[in-house]
């Protein structure tokens, strides 16, 4: 009995459509929460922007204006653990990690496929010269 639906095909010897990322040039993210310490104690800061782009990381208010911009030069490691448990391939919640020279930035990035960012934050990586910086993103359920 025929219903309609079709199942999703895997490309067996090649990759998958669409995950080539070599060409990424920028990535905006928004409503992202940045993850802090303020006199100890965790802090957050909702509804921000974080925009990867060839002159590094920038993060924009609110209102979208910048608030800090960090240069690929002084960004050392960039990581991506998903936050609670993946189901399938949908889009979930994943936790950033961007180490700079002088210190690590955390930001909660909702609604976001964790191969997909991890992947284009590699490639610009690569792009700009600054290499692999990029580690895989793995699972987490700390928040």
């Amino acid at each position: 009995m025929p219903t309609g639906l079709k199942w999703p095909r895997r490309r067996v010897g090649g990759p998958a459509p669409g995950s080539d990322m070599s060409a990424v040039t920028e990535l905006d993210l928004i409503d992202v929460t940045l993850v802090t310490e303020v006199a100890g104690e965790r802090a957050e800061v909702p509804r921000l922007g974080l925009a990867f782009n060839e002159m590094g990381m920038t993060v924009r208010k609110t209102g979208g204006e910048p608030y800090v911009r960090i240069p690929w030069l002084s960004i050392v490691e960039v990581s991506a653990d998903v936050v609670g448990a993946k189901r399938h391939s949908l889009s979930t919640a994943v936790a950033l990690d961007v180490q700079s020279n002088r210190k690590r930035h955390r930001f909660l990035v909702p609604n976001v496929q964790p191969e997909a960012l991890t992947g284009s934050l590699g490639a610009m990586s690569e792009r700009y010269g600054r290499g692999t910086l990029v580690a895989g993103a793995k699972a987490s359920r700390r928040h």
